[in-house]
């Protein structure tokens, strides 16, 4: 699990940026525990998104729209198979995909 104090200080800056005015996306995981974090109206939101894509886009070996493609695949997968906390099924799935194999 996500311990409390990284969880306190999302919270944290998520009531800041919001009282600042700041747009901004953070997600966290840790074995399965997603935490997230959104602020911002829609336009913002949408800038934040493209910016973060884009920056991604040129420091990851593989496109994000083909990593985030993959990670939906992967939870739909495990997500019709069972509701286990399983996250190392998630990484099977991944290489599954990523190999070709099909499930």
């Amino acid at each position: 699990m996500i311990n409390e104090k990284i969880q306190n200080l999302l919270k944290e800056l998520h009531d800041e940026c919001e009282k600042e005015g700041v747009s901004g996306i953070c997600t966290l995981n840790k074995k399965g525990q997603v935490t997230t974090m959104l602020t911002g109206n829609l336009p913002d939101v949408a800038f934040c998104l493209a910016a973060q894509e884009r920056s991604f886009d040129e420091g990851l070996p593989i496109p994000t729209r083909i990593l985030r493609d993959a990670g939906l695949k992967a939870m739909e997968v495990t997500d019709k198979e069972s509701k286990k906390e399983d996250v190392g099924e998630f990484a099977n799935i991944f290489d599954q995909i990523f190999g070709g194999k099909e499930k």
